[in-house]
């Protein structure tokens, strides 16, 4: 993911994501927060995902090239 120019903590938030959205196969943010495995709170879980939306801006011709 250094094409995408993202730090290691986003990119393990980005993985645990998209396996919690396997899981749950809804974009329900409460839902995925659940469905992520960490020992975090589930609280802690959600604020993350929250976050990651509204900080992550997604180079899609980046995405293309991997």
């Amino acid at each position: 993911m250094q094409h995408m120019g993202w730090s290691k903590p986003r990119i393990e938030c980005f993985v645990a994501l998209l396996l919690a959205l396997l899981r749950v196969q809804r974009m329900d943010l409460s839902r995925l927060a659940v469905a992520m495995d960490d020992k975090t709170l589930m609280a802690s879980r959600y604020r993350r995902l929250r976050r990651f939306f509204c900080q992550v801006r997604f180079d899609y011709d980046a995405l293309a090239r991997l």
